[in-house]
């Protein structure tokens, strides 16, 4: 199941199409017209292939079958140097095609470009078209993963505080949710350190949350109405012990990391965070052991 992608049609009795699923292995939809099909079976899931538009979802049936490597190499390297591969080595996949049903069409008046820009209302094909944006919250994940391991290594515990709490005014202006009660409200946190004194007495030596904030300010290119931090409480600790635990959780996320992203150049001089190919994580490895204290960005 999966998202179809451009068909590319070799003739009229063979077709290629790729198959988009996102987090399985990549996998290219061939559909071919079999001679001496006394049931014609072939033929009808041909055309059905070729009726369905691009960008629709479907579910296929049929023979999974690895694609030789001599094809993937002359697909990902061959005649295409310094161009980054699409998709990792030897995770390339054939399905011969013997039965193809769409779940919906893809509507026929929306264009798809390259470098287009989305409406906010679309914002589902901003995600689906747009390689940057779901390598950023992959990214994301990744990160929010890696931290919790991290930290449960180094015994600490997550708790989840209450997100509607008192008014408690402090630097910025508070979102207030209104109750049934007339005259009472809730307010939603600006920072999760307004529970930590009642953590800390209560017998919890160390702890961690990824809070959610909330601040009911103008949108500045620096300040937004909510976001989410990494809060890590300690108690009975000195200074280098927070220090210690802080330069852990960092190594292990650039160590883990350096195998996982790389980074692309957009417009502007900004980095966007993507999904590595087996040549820059190369290049990583490489510059890490030259300059084991300086790793590659």
């Amino acid at each position: 199941m999966g998202f179809l992608g451009k068909r590319r049609d070799k003739s009229s009795t063979l077709t290629f199409c790729d198959l988009d699923a996102y987090y399985t292995p990549h996998v290219q939809i061939v559909s071919q017209i079999i001679d001496g099909d006394e049931h014609n079976t072939s033929a009808a899931c041909h055309a059905d292939l070729r009726s369905i538009p691009s960008y629709s979802p479907v579910i296929c049936t049929g023979k999974l079958v690895p694609r030789p490597r001599r094809i993937q190499d002359a697909l990902e390297f061959g005649d295409h140097k310094g161009v980054e591969p699409k998709y990792p080595m030897d995770n390339l996949w054939d399905l011969k095609l013997r039965q193809i049903r769409p779940l919906n069409q893809f509507p026929k008046d929306i264009v798809v470009s390259k470098g287009q820009i989305w409406a906010a209302k679309q914002r589902h094909l901003a995600m689906r078209f747009d390689r940057l944006l779901r390598d950023r919250i992959r990214f994301r994940d990744f990160l929010t993963a890696t931290a919790r391991e991290q930290l449960r290594i180094h015994r600490f515990e997550e708790i989840e505080t209450p997100m509607l709490f008192k008014s408690t005014p402090e630097g910025a202006r508070e979102f207030l949710v209104p109750t049934r009660r007339p005259g009472y409200a809730y307010a939603l946190p600006q920072s999760p350190q307004q529970y930590k004194q009642l953590l800390m007495a209560g017998g919890f030596r160390q702890y961690f949350q990824f809070a959610r904030c909330f601040r009911d300010e103008d949108l500045r290119a620096d300040r937004q109405p909510e976001f989410t931090q990494l809060d890590i409480e300690m108690s009975f600790a000195t200074g280098a012990d927070v220090r210690r635990a802080v330069e852990n959780l960092i190594r292990a996320l650039f160590r883990r990391l350096r195998h996982k992203f790389g980074t692309t150049n957009v417009a502007g001089g900004v980095r966007h965070p993507t999904i590595a190919n087996p040549e820059q994580l190369k290049e990583a490895e490489a510059a890490l052991k030259e300059d084991p204290k300086n790793p590659p960005p």
